[in-house]
């Protein structure tokens, strides 16, 4: 509980016990500093005994109490009742000063709330602006101006790829057009012309690497096709949709042959038919 209290919020830089009574928490009271610095000075002094002499035990005790203990016990209550601050109260006195005007129907409870939402939406929007500010930095970094020719690559997603294939789709511009203040370019794969067109902070510049079959690559007679197909097709992804055909898949009732791929062996279940395109 101790270390809920008192540890700090990364978002709002403050503690629990901060956010909610408004002040820092008690971890170096000087009270108890006081406490353990009397204690350790004054030596314990041994119970009374039922005998003959106790009454002038008891007198010794009070004569041994020098100025310098009554005043040591005197500070020790000054600060023990100085320290005794009721949390509401303070609250209460820092909010009058503010000049914060509360509603007579309106709970004090409603009025803490009220802070710690405030406080909390405003540093969860300084967070969001911060991160906004880092991603549109981090973007204009990676912004360059691409030319026709130049190898660049795309990052395949997990859905479109095996746990072996490769992560990135190398890919050659063939084409670059400027919109609303914005350039967008046109790539090609070694498989076909991807129809969709992508901005420059989606590219990973390869132009220093050694894609000669790419570079080389007369794109005219390529068809076109989209950027799921042709990352499929680059790391050989097979689909988990199978046909499960009972037959040898010759007609359209075959998924795979409607679909113009391929089958493979799990689609049939080892039913033992000769399939005409796997």
């Amino acid at each position: 509980m101790f270390y809920i209290n008192t540890s700090v919020a990364r978002t709002i830089n403050q503690s629990p016990f901060e956010v909610v009574f408004g002040q820092q928490p008690r971890t170096n009271d000087y009270t108890w500093k006081c406490i353990v610095v009397h204690l350790t000075e004054d030596p314990l002094i041994d119970p009374p005994t039922n005998n003959s002499n106790e009454e002038p035990i008891c007198s010794n005790i009070v004569s041994t109490t020098t100025p310098q203990d009554r005043q040591i016990q005197n500070n020790e209550e000054e600060i023990r009742s100085d320290s005794n601050i009721d949390h509401e109260e303070f609250i209460d006195s820092t909010n009058c000063v503010s000049g914060v005007v509360e509603s007579k129907d309106e709970p004090v409870g409603a009025n803490r709330h009220n802070r710690i939402r405030e406080n909390a939406e405003e540093c969860y929007l300084n967070n969001a602006n911060s991160q906004l500010t880092r991603y549109i930095n981090k973007s204009s970094k990676r912004q360059r101006i691409y030319h026709v020719g130049d190898i660049v690559d795309l990052k395949v997603s997990d859905v479109n790829r095996t746990n072996t294939s490769s992560t990135i789709l190398p890919c050659k511009i063939v084409d670059s057009k400027c919109q609303d203040g914005e350039t967008f370019y046109n790539v090609a794969t070694m498989n076909g012309i991807i129809k969709e067109s992508f901005q420059s902070t989606v590219f990973l510049d390869l132009t220093a690497s050694n894609f000669t079959t790419l570079r080389t690559l007369n794109t005219d007679s390529l068809s076109c096709v989209t950027f799921i197909q042709a990352c499929q097709i680059y790391t050989n992804f097979k689909s988990a949709d199978t046909c499960k055909c009972n037959g040898d898949c010759s007609t359209n009732r075959c998924k795979c042959k409607k679909k113009g791929r391929k089958c493979y062996s799990k689609g049939h279940g080892g039913a033992g038919f000769i399939c005409k395109i796997c």
